[in-house]
């Protein structure tokens, strides 16, 4: 393989091992030895090869938990859309005939108004789920520091 100064190694090897060595070596047309320094060499870059897809394997890992608690975010998000609507729809009565067109006008233009503004926060990188979360976390914050400073009721 190369034409390094090489060390001599003697070992022995079971007989249907060798006659596999000297079948791989013959179709290569490649001498005994070459073929078992090719097969050491192989097995040695694999092994180092395994060392370096530990990190990578890591991190598709961490993906995988990624994704699926993107996952979750995503049904929860549906699920309370979905509940929203339906109860929304559930008590909103319908509108009379004679305002049907100005009703359909008038929501034209708060859809638009809708689009416009969340045109605006995506532009600006701002989220609503993160604000929420905040809001949450403040108050769950503000009721533990309540519950340490205020003293308990008779």
């Amino acid at each position: 393989m190369t034409s390094k100064a090489r060390t001599r190694v003697s070992l022995g090897l079971d007989a249907a091992l060798l006659k596999e060595i000297d079948n791989f070596a013959a179709q290569r047309n490649l001498s005994r030895p070459t073929a078992i320094e090719a097969a050491i060499a192989c097995l040695l870059q694999h092994n180092s090869a395994g060392q370096q897809e530990a990190p990578l394997s890591r991190r598709l890992d961490r993906f995988s938990l990624q994704i699926a608690r993107l996952d979750e975010d995503l049904t929860i998000l549906g699920e309370a859309f979905a509940l929203f609507v339906r109860f929304w729809l559930s008590v909103t009565p319908p509108l009379p005939p004679a305002i049907q067109n100005s009703a359909t006008a008038r929501g034209a233009d708060r859809y638009d108004a809708f689009l416009q503004a969340l045109g605006r926060r995506l532009a600006q990188g701002d989220s609503f789920l993160r604000e929420v979360c905040d809001d949450a976390n403040s108050r769950d914050d503000s009721q533990s520091h309540d519950a340490l400073t205020d003293p308990p009721p008779p």
